[in-house]
């Protein structure tokens, strides 16, 4: 069966032929991604599907990085496909961890731009075989031998990989065939690379003995997906995205609880063995105990950060720091990035006022009469104090965060409207006595 008919296949299970979607693919303009495109390309033409090849530079080899961008551009051009690239900075780590999560942060933009529900990667049976051995070299569970999933549930839109079933030898042959002419990144014959290793010397060796190793694996992988969905039926939910409960967490049998663990780092695609997971369950016992929590590396820009109260997942991709104060000014909207919304301070121009806000709303009746302007938009500082609403005196802000059981991992993201190093407004949390109302406010604070 042709790399055609088995993707064709593939969107028929799926139920992804409906006319009038809109398909991202992830192109490197290496061999599989270029046949993946070429092969989406007729098929979206036949049911009048929007098709846009989405190009992420990871900026990891210089002018070769670059040049692929190029190509992958100018094919695109040539055969009349949308185009979206962006390039990834000097400054974000090198590493093939730090790499996948950038990877789908960029999907996600990318689907975000089209209101697009449906992309495709261009993963092989090659690439599942290399991933199921690595799992099986370093260390894993049945979970672990289920290799890559043909669908990935992002949230707002699905990861699909139709080319499952399709040796890289065969899109080797299919970009030959067609007069396709394929970038060959050089880093993949690079052996440090634990994957190019076992690609290059283990699955080659393993061929010598049988020569669909590649399938024997995938169906290895499919046996173990069999088994871990049981296991996965009796296990409880625990959403580290959104936070879990770490009472109910620890409340499990640990059996139980590295079931969990490694559910959840297959899902993140970090790798792991079984010292890995032991090391974490270890870090979330220890950590469970305190009122403010403590966060702990799982991966290169990625954390869990353990409370006593839940556990939650933390990404170099989340916004945690914003870049620069923003002088605020009376009567100005300002907008907020790291928030998408927008701040405005004007003059209350009401008689009287019936109720006053919640401390914890985004709205604020001032007394701002002995403050001038402008005044910061920022997250924290060494040296913040504030006075909180109702007391006579002032405190460090990082006791007030502890007063409030604001945990560690939220302090350096809360946005503070300050005067100086005396902060007015914990946005979300608390105001100062600073503000408090006698008579009238003299102006209202929204964000919006």
């Amino acid at each position: 069966m042709g790399i055609e008919t088995k993707t064709l296949d593939f969107l028929e299970e799926y139920n992804l032929l409906e006319p009038g979607s809109i398909w991202i693919v992830g192109f490197s303009c290496g061999y599989d991604s270029l046949c993946l495109l070429h092969v989406l390309k007729k098929i979206a033409k036949q049911y009048s599907i929007r098709l846009i090849a989405a190009h992420l530079n990871h900026n990891w080899r210089g002018e070769e990085s670059f040049s692929e961008q190029e190509r992958a551009r100018e094919f695109c051009k040539k055969n009349d496909i949308e185009f979206y690239t962006e390039t990834l900075t000097d400054e974000i780590p090198k590493t093939e961890t730090v790499a996948r999560e950038y990877r789908y942060w960029f999907f996600k933009k990318a689907a975000e731009q089209y209101n697009a529900k449906v992309l495709f990667t261009a993963h092989t049976q090659t690439d599942n075989a290399e991933t199921i051995l690595y799992r099986i070299i370093k260390g894993t569970g049945v979970k672990g031998l289920s290799g890559i999933a043909p669908k990935r549930d992002m949230g707002s839109f699905c990861v699909y990989r139709p080319m499952l079933e399709v040796e890289r030898e065969d899109t080797i042959f299919y970009c030959l065939g067609n007069a396709l002419d394929a970038c060959n990144d050089s880093s993949n014959y690079d052996k440090k690379y634990m994957r190019n290793k076992i690609r290059i010397d283990i699955i080659s060796q393993l061929k010598k003995i049988n020569k669909n190793v590649e399938t024997a694996l995938a169906q290895l992988g499919k046996i173990a997906e069999d088994y871990e969905d049981i296991v996965a039926d009796a296990a409880p939910d625990f959403n580290f995205e959104t936070g879990a409960s770490t009472k109910d967490f620890t409340n499990l049998k640990d059996g139980m609880q590295r079931v969990i663990i490694r559910k959840f780092l297959t899902e993140k695609s970090i790798e792991y063995d079984y010292e890995k997971i032991n090391i974490i369950l270890d870090k979330i016992k220890e950590n469970s105990s305190i009122k403010a929590g403590k966060k702990f590396s799982i991966a290169d820009g990625m954390w869990l950060f353990v409370s006593s109260e839940h556990i939650k997942f933390l990404s170099a991709c989340q916004d945690f720091f914003v870049d620069e104060d923003l002088e605020i000014y009376e009567n100005q909207e300002t907008y907020i990035q790291f928030l998408n919304k927008t701040i405005k301070i004007s003059k209350f121009e009401g008689d009287s006022v019936s109720s006053y806000p919640k401390e914890t709303e985004n709205t604020v009746l001032a007394n701002m009469s002995k403050l001038h302007f402008p005044l910061v938009l920022r997250t924290r500082n060494p040296g913040d104090i504030i006075q909180p609403f109702g007391m006579e005196g002032k405190m460090k802000l990082k006791k007030y965060f502890i007063n409030k059981a604001i945990p560690r991992y939220k302090r350096d993201t809360i946005p503070l409207l300050a005067y100086g190093d005396e902060v007015l407004w914990v946005i979300g949390v608390g105001i100062s006595e600073k503000l408090r109302v006698e008579n009238k406010p003299t102006h209202i604070i929204e964000i919006k």
